[in-house]
């Protein structure tokens, strides 16, 4: 007995039940049913009331004919008779009202009628009878003629005709009509149609009709709730053709009661009907039409899954055009699949599900395969079903939550099912997560925000830890967007943390790792520089081509390359339209490369030097500032060039210096020295060693200076170029041999004015040919042959010895810049005889060569 109240309550749609929630899973649990409809338990297909007091009816109605139908309605469709045979032929009634067609108006299919044919009506009395006083006994003749004249009175509120008595009463007697399917043709014709009955002036007259009083309250709000479920008009009178109380009437007036068929869909299982109907109201906002009831209905009788009938209603353009907010449409799926309203709790939940990500089919699946909805399926014996998921973003909620969390945070908006497939799809083909949230970064709908850098490391600490950033940790990555890097310089280091690591691994998804391929990203202190001159010389911050242009050439180390680049800069027509005033030049030229503000005496020392403030002179100054000792205590360290070290000095030698006493140059503070290697005797056709070559290396390093080599160049072709190299090559492999390195670079010394055009193929052969065999090249030559005579952008890269004489290298800088300046070729020194050269070198070439792995060392 308890399956078959709950069937009717859920046929009722009145099913009330509790949603608990544990640990985040909802539990279902059913609630005692009210109040309501109540079903035999010999039989729960058919669905017929009976009484909540007496659930099995005693067959004896006579005894209780004044019983009210909630408590005396009985049996089921299937105790019907609904095979009653109806006659191939029957008489054609005399022209009347009463209906010989059996189409309902509340059906849109016909049901089977003893006759299809029609005729027309004869004309109406003027006059209305009078309602008896006393509905249950208005006819006033006994029989079947008494059971017809109370069915024209009853039914069609009028006295019958005696053409159309007499016929009903002859179909009656001839046994061709049965009772019910005389009553059928009164209710279904077009006389009784065009009285317009609601279902509750409907369901009177059959209380009166079939019952012979007037509708208890409960009972007519049962057949109500039947009507309401979109059952046929034809299903209730059948059902009141069954009950005992008509039963009674038939025997009184001793005609034979008899049956008619139920030929609609919607009317074999009204459990069925009233969850299709559900879904008619709650997913298109109106009852089902008889054409589409019968539809779904005889496909769920047939076998179809209650999932994919639902699976089309929710899914149909006349629901999604409701574009309802997930919040209506989880109470919507409440209403249609559990015929209920949504707990708090209950909804709580599944919104939260909702709004991570996934799609509406899977709260659809989760409610399909819930034990509520598994319950309803089993007592209404629809086949359940499941639905197919085949959303990337429905196969992994966490992950899903992940990429929604994303666009949450980096959007500022739910994510779009494209996106959200998509990213969830690769995640879950072990795509890194870093990748994920780089593209993001890089988007056009994120770069479009103009967000502020405090607000984009903000961004980040939602996205990749789902929290607010701590303050220093927002001070810093918020400092080093300042600096110039990109968002995905700070997302590379977020990144790899281990908080990161551990979300991932929970998530089973791929951290990854960010490639960093920007300029501005491969070296912090580089980016600086660039940062500082973009503010310096434009007032401005760089934007972002500008910054990895210019990071890019600044990379190199190379001190010339350096200074040009950012010499560059100041030929820059944004530059030159501000049109400085000279102390206003040099304070943005100092400020550039020596990375702050120039004192106001600094200030006045450089502009002395411009003799007339024009560009030649501008760009002059700029390159004896490249030389100054802030400049290299500023960009030596940043940029991995020669930094400015006085004591850093050394002299240059050959056999014209003859014995040297090394010892003595030692001891005043010179700590390198450039030995010639190779020359050409005059008179000679061939390239020949200093001969002094071994001797002052030996004698260099055993005082503790560092050497190098250099070769001075006669050549005019390639082939007396390559011997010079070689002969010289050989002489120090010689030495080599004894344990003797060289820390210095192996320089070619080009001076020669009357072999001037063959200064650049000399250099450019012979420079490759030191490098090729292994060893540090240097070219050494004249200011202003590396201004007029060398192609230096063939000769970029080399680092270069620069010759400019002159009288107080500690106030003077040289003219073109170099990683060794000559500054004078009449030094005096003790221990060498005569005049010698004197250079200063900026750069630690013994780590430099180390790291380059030239010259043998090690």
């Amino acid at each position: 007995m308890r399956h078959t109240k709950l069937l009717a309550k859920i046929v009722a749609g009145v099913l009330t039940t509790a949603t608990l929630f544990t640990m985040g899973t909802p539990v279902f649990a059913a609630a005692v049913p009210g109040e309501g409809l109540y079903f035999t338990e010999t039989d729960t297909s058919s669905l017929l009331p009976v009484s909540s007091s007496q659930e099995t009816t005693s067959g004896d109605v006579s005894s209780t004919p004044d019983v009210p139908a909630a408590s005396s309605e009985s049996s089921s469709a299937s105790s019907s008779t609904q095979n009653s045979s109806t006659t191939s032929e029957t008489s054609v009634p005399p022209a009347q009202s009463v209906p010989v067609s059996s189409s309902s108006p509340a059906s849109s299919s016909p049901s089977s009628s003893p006759s299809s044919s029609t005729t027309a009506s004869t004309p109406q009395p003027n006059t209305k009878q009078s309602e008896p006083d006393n509905v249950h006994t208005t006819a006033s003749s006994t029989g079947v003629r008494g059971f017809v004249e109370r069915l024209y009175t009853l039914v069609m509120d009028r006295p019958g005709e005696v053409a159309g008595v007499n016929f009903w009463v002859n179909e009656i007697t001839s046994g061709r009509q049965t009772a019910a399917q005389v009553i059928h043709f009164f209710f279904n014709g077009p006389e009784f149609a065009t009285k317009n009955t609601t279902n509750n002036q409907y369901l009177t007259i059959l209380y009166r009709t079939m019952m012979n009083r007037e509708p208890d309250a409960a009972g007519l709000a049962n057949w109500l709730e039947h009507l309401n479920n979109q059952v046929s008009r034809n299903f209730v009178l059948h059902e009141f053709v069954i009950l005992p109380e008509f039963t009674g009437i038939c025997a009184q007036y001793g005609v034979t009661r008899g049956d008619f068929p139920l030929t609609e869909e919607r009317d074999q299982n009204p459990t069925i009907t009233a969850f299709v109907n559900r879904l008619y109201l709650n997913c298109m906002g109106r009852p089902g039409d008889a054409a589409g009831l019968n539809n779904w209905a005889s496909l769920l009788r047939k076998g179809q899954t209650a999932a994919s009938v639902v699976d089309f209603f929710f899914n149909s353009p006349e629901f999604t055009n409701k574009n309802l907010s997930n919040l209506e449409f989880i109470k919507a799926a409440y209403r249609t699949l559990f015929g209920r309203q949504a707990d708090k709790a209950g909804y709580e939940y599944w919104l939260s599900i909702l709004n991570s990500g996934v799609s509406k089919n899977y709260i659809l699946s989760q409610f399909i395969n819930s034990p509520e909805f598994i319950d309803a399926c089993n007592v209404a014996g629809i086949n359940r079903g499941g639905l197919a998921l085949t959303e990337n973003r429905d196969k992994n909620l966490g992950i899903t939550g992940f990429v929604n969390q994303l666009y949450l945070a980096i959007f500022n908006r739910t994510g779009d099912a494209n996106g959200l497939n998509y990213n969830t799809g690769l995640l879950l083909n072990k795509q890194s997560a870093l990748s994920i949230i780089s593209g993001m970064l890089a988007a056009p709908e994120f770069v479009g925000r103009n967000l502020s850098e405090q607000d984009v490391v903000k961004i980040m600490y939602r996205a990749i830890f789902n929290r607010e950033a701590d303050p220093s940790g927002l001070a810093h990555y918020t400092g080093l967007l300042g600096r110039g890097v990109s968002p995905l310089y700070v997302l590379s280091i977020l990144g790899a943390s281990a908080e990161f690591a551990a979300a991932c691994q929970k998530l089973g998804i791929v951290p990854g790792h960010i490639t960093l391929t920007q300029a501005r990203d491969q070296n912090i202190d580089v980016t600086d520089v660039a940062m500082n001159a973009y503010r310096a010389l434009f007032n401005r911050t760089a934007d972002v081509n500008g910054l990895n242009a210019l990071c890019t050439k600044l990379l190199t180390k190379n001190k010339q390359t350096t200074i040009d680049a950012l010499f560059a800069l100041t030929t820059a027509a944004e530059f030159t339209g501000r049109n400085l005033n000279a102390n206003n030049y040099v304070a943005a030229v100092f400020t550039t490369l020596c990375g702050r503000a120039p004192t106001e005496a600094e200030i006045a020392s450089w502009v002395t030097l411009l003799s007339a403030d024009n560009a030649a002179n501008r760009k002059s100054l700029f390159y004896l500032l490249t030389n100054s000792q802030p400049c290299y205590a500023y960009l030596g360290p940043k940029l991995g060039i020669p930094t400015f070290n006085q004591q850093e000095r050394g002299i240059d030698v050959s056999k014209h210096n003859k014995a040297i006493n090394w010892a003595q140059v030692a001891a005043q503070g010179y700590t390198f020295a450039m030995i010639r290697v190779v020359s050409t005797a005059e008179g000679e056709k061939a390239p020949s060693v200093d001969p002094y070559f071994y001797q002052n290396v030996r004698g260099a390093r055993a005082a503790g200076l560092k050497v190098g080599a250099y070769i001075y160049s006669y050549a005019r072709t390639n082939e007396y170029a390559s011997a010079e190299v070689t002969t010289a090559l050989n002489a120090i492999k010689a030495i080599e041999k004894e344990g003797y390195r060289f820390e210095y670079p192996i320089a070619m010394d080009i001076e020669e004015i009357n072999r001037a055009p063959y200064w650049n193929q000399v250099a450019l052969l012979t420079l490759a040919i030191i490098d090729q065999r292994g060893y540090y090249p240097c070219l050494y030559s004249f200011a202003n042959g590396f201004k007029n005579t060398f192609d230096m952008n063939a000769l970029a890269g080399y680092d270069l010895w620069v010759a400019h004489w002159v009288s107080n290298p500690e106030t003077t800088t040289m003219s073109y810049p170099g990683a060794i300046w000559q500054h004078s070729n009449s030094g005096s020194v003790i221990g060498v005889n005569g005049r010698c050269d004197l250079n200063i070198s900026y750069k630690d070439f013994a780590k430099v060569i180390r790291e380059a792995g030239k010259n043998n060392l090690k």
